[in-house]
């Protein structure tokens, strides 16, 4: 991506999905700040904890290849609309 090493500094991504008897609809944005770094990346393992606690998820996959288009979890549940 770039002949100078990049950091990511800071990452958000936001989602939005309904589920109607017409069908399925989502539509994801994602941020993502890149910064210079002086240093090449460590070679220490990362760690990451996943905590998904919501009573709903949901993954949406292509049908044919089984590949999985998107997925997610209800953070904010809304009223449901008629």
């Amino acid at each position: 991506m770039s002949d100078l090493p990049l950091g990511v500094g800071a990452a958000a991504q936001d989602l939005t999905a309904s589920f109607t008897v017409e069908g399925f609809e989502a539509v994801v944005a994602t941020a993502i700040g890149i910064q210079y770094t002086g240093a090449p990346p460590s070679k220490r393992s990362l760690q990451v904890r996943l905590l998904l606690d919501r009573p709903f998820a949901f993954v949406a996959r292509h049908r044919h290849s089984g590949l999985a288009l998107i997925a997610g979890w209800v953070a904010q549940p809304g009223a449901a609309s008629a």
